[in-house]
């Protein structure tokens, strides 16, 4: 068992060789919940090993069995005498002689007639790496190797690229079994609540659902009317934000080598931190001011928000830069603090300190043109940077 606490482990995430603070996170919950779930384990490793469930999920096909076959026997063994062997569940393991791997996920099974390690490599917004995997499998052909990644990721890879005898199965299909499994053993949303593993089995499925990891439900009436008038909103966004970009630049000044990736959905620009060039900024050299158009999914704001896209402006650094100094740090604890607060997340490998705003929230108050939605937007923008100089 692990000698953490369900709690310790899922808030002390280590940073790992990934710069991804999502995938870090998304693997210590994960591990988390093996941790504590007596069962769950198992259960997903027999499927994961197991070629003949490969349920082709977007991605998923059906993998060679020289590596998975005898590691699967000995657990389907297990499960058929009712025997369900202890786990000790490891992450960011460091392995290889020259120690310089780092493997996210590890599940060690003990039992009396049983003895085996399962290695697991877990993807969340970076695309497996090749190379990573081909060095995993080569260190101990006894333990398998198994890849979870979201859907569309795994359908990136081709035959040519991939280590035929590593299982590569989706966070969507993962999340099934994990629901399934909590669904047989605690059937009512009461008796779920009444356990501790149950609950924590609900937290987790919600919590992929959270991260987009869990499978889509069908499209209902009101999706069909947004897909439907996609091309006209897609368009209208687009024309927004032009016209925020436009103001902003105007107003507060660009920086030359500023860079926008569209002009609507995931847009992103960044702006000087002070706008007279001859006026010193009291933030770090390392930090921007930016404007973002996001995915909701991707940030915390001060309170929940619906739909899919969100407006951010405030202030942004890179997660590996240099930490900020005491007195800076206390002005950005003030800006969480203040009337109209700025919402601290990490999103995109950048530590963020930025006001949201939603459409909704545009079109309530702001105006019946876009022209004029266009223009308070820019407004906002340069308000929030405008309080960021202040602070």
């Amino acid at each position: 068992m692990s000698n953490q606490s369900f709690f310790s482990r899922i808030t002390k995430y280590p940073k790992g060789d990934s710069n991804d603070p999502r995938e870090n996170r998304l693997t210590e919950v994960f591990a988390a919940v093996l941790n504590e779930v007596h069962g769950l384990a198992l259960d997903l490793a027999l499927d994961w090993l197991d070629p003949q469930v490969a349920k082709n999920y977007r991605g998923e096909v059906e993998h060679s069995e020289e590596r998975t076959s005898d590691a699967l026997e000995m657990l389907k063994t297990a499960k058929v005498q009712g025997i369900v062997p202890c786990v000790r569940v490891v992450t960011q393991k460091t392995i290889g002689e020259d120690r310089s791997g780092r493997l996210d996920l590890e599940l060690q099974f003990t039992a009396a007639d049983v003895d085996q390690t399962v290695r697991v490599e877990i993807k969340h917004r970076a695309s497996p790496d090749h190379e990573q995997l081909l060095r995993y499998v080569a260190l101990d052909s006894q333990i398998p190797v198994v890849l979870i990644a979201p859907a569309y990721k795994l359908r990136e890879l081709t035959a040519e690229d991939f280590p035929g005898g590593v299982p590569r199965r989706s966070w969507e299909s993962t999340g099934k079994q994990i629901e399934q499994y909590m669904n047989e053993r605690y059937p009512s949303s009461e008796t779920r609540c009444e356990t501790r593993c149950g609950w924590l089995l609900s937290e987790m499925t919600n919590f992929l659902g959270e991260e987009g990891l869990m499978p889509l439900e069908a499209i209902k009436s009101e999706d069909a009317d947004r897909i439907s008038n996609l091309p006209s909103s897609t368009r209208a966004l687009e024309e927004l934000v032009r016209i925020a970009l436009d103001v902003v630049g105007t107003v507060w000044g660009d920086e030359p080598e500023g860079k926008i990736s569209r002009k609507g959905f995931g847009t992103l620009k960044r702006y000087p931190k002070e706008r007279a060039a001859d006026n010193p900024s009291r933030w770090s050299e390392g930090m921007w001011f930016e404007f973002k158009v996001a995915e909701d999914r991707d940030i915390t704001p001060p309170q929940p928000v619906t739909g899919e896209v969100v407006f951010i402006a405030g202030l942004s650094r890179l997660l590996s830069s240099t930490s900020p100094a005491e007195a800076e740090s206390q002005r950005l604890r003030d800006l969480s603090a203040c009337d109209d607060p700025f919402s601290y997340f990490e999103e995109g490998r950048c530590a963020r300190w930025m006001r949201v705003y939603t459409p909704g929230s545009l079109v309530k108050n702001e105006g019946e043109t876009l022209e004029q939605q266009g223009q308070a937007l820019g407004d906002w923008v340069v308000k929030a940077f405008e309080d960021l100089s202040k602070a």
